[in-house]
């Protein structure tokens, strides 16, 4: 499908900052004002995954503007700071996820000296979230600009949970590599722009489910996926689960359902082998370690999972990552 492409945005983002284009992926601040940089991948579809670790020496204002719409997922780690938007002004907090919404803005950034600001964004073209939104919800009446309503910009806060901390990590640790992977990276970032739809969705009270589901409930159903990605090796039952986390097992099987797409145990696979995937890669182990730490005593159900997953054998993981 075709998009508008957000690279003008970012363009001339970096160009406020000061930032220097040294490669097709890196940016970086001359060293006579400040150090690091940014990381950004392009996507086919014109997503744009954006990893920000730098400071500036010396206290800096910097102003910026587009005409342009945008959504943007930001998760912020280092840098707290409030910032001048169209009128309003919002914080950035550490540990915070938010989707910030925004049309024809103007932004007004406040740097202090050696703060260090560090961030992941994935910038989202509107029709592309528009696109997202549809394919996760099977809504066409919810739009970008009922997030909006009828201001320019909106941020709306959703917790960073430790499934979403991980994915953000995976993306955070693969962008930053020398030898780093597009593909991979955009299907991290995929999976997490996935998963933040359907929270945005509950949180924003558009999905019909939050009558089922209280915000309790959610929480519950995180925990319930943190438990089981913990003891993977050796799961609890559906029973079991629902007990330890105090809910009853439809509400769980709902709650994962909506929130992840899958099954409890669907859940627990996909996880098993982006673990083992990770493992591999790091060669923390043989296919037989590997497979037994996430839970699997048969190697052949493991490779044949494993293969069908990442369409290529375990064993051959370092050959293809």
């Amino acid at each position: 499908m075709n998009t508008p492409s957000l690279d003008s945005i970012y363009q001339r983002f970096f160009s406020t900052l000061l930032i220097e284009q040294t490669s097709k992926q890196s940016y970086v601040l001359p060293d006579s004002i400040g150090r690091g940089g940014f990381k950004r991948v392009t996507s086919f579809s014109g997503l744009e995954i954006v990893f920000s670790d730098f400071y500036f020496k010396q206290k800096q204002t910097k102003r910026f503007s587009t005409h342009e719409e945008m959504v943007e997922l930001q998760f912020i780690f280092d840098g707290e700071r409030e910032v001048w938007v169209s009128g309003s002004t919002y914080e950035m907090k550490k540990g915070i996820s938010s989707f910030l919404f925004m049309k024809d803005f103007e932004a007004v950034f406040q740097f202090s000296a050696l703060d260090r600001t560090r961030t992941l964004a994935l910038g989202i073209p509107v029709p592309l979230f528009q696109y997202y939104l549809e394919q996760e919800t099977g809504q066409n009446r919810i739009s970008f600009q009922s997030f909006l309503k009828r201001g320019r910009f909106r941020k709306l806060d959703i917790k960073l949970d430790a499934m979403s901390e991980h994915l953000v990590q995976r993306i955070i640790e693969e962008i930053s590599g020398s030898d780093h992977c597009s593909l991979t990276i955009e299907s991290k970032a995929l999976e997490l722009l996935s998963r933040y739809i359907r929270l945005l969705m509950f949180d924003s009270g558009h999905n019909d489910s939050t009558r089922i589901l209280s915000r309790n409930d959610i929480m519950k159903v995180h925990q319930a996926a943190e438990l089981m990605v913990a003891r993977m090796s050796n799961p609890p039952s559906l029973l079991e689960l629902a007990h330890l986390v105090r809910l009853n097992d439809y509400k769980l099987k709902r709650g994962f359902k909506e929130l992840y797409g899958t099954t409890v145990f669907g859940f627990l696979r996909e996880k098993r082998f982006e673990y083992a995937l990770d493992l591999l890669r790091k060669e923390q182990g043989n296919v037989t370690q590997v497979a037994s730490e996430v839970g699997y005593n048969n190697l052949s159900a493991f490779s044949k999972g494993f293969r069908e997953k990442f369409g290529v054998s375990p064993s051959l993981v370092r050959r293809y990552y």
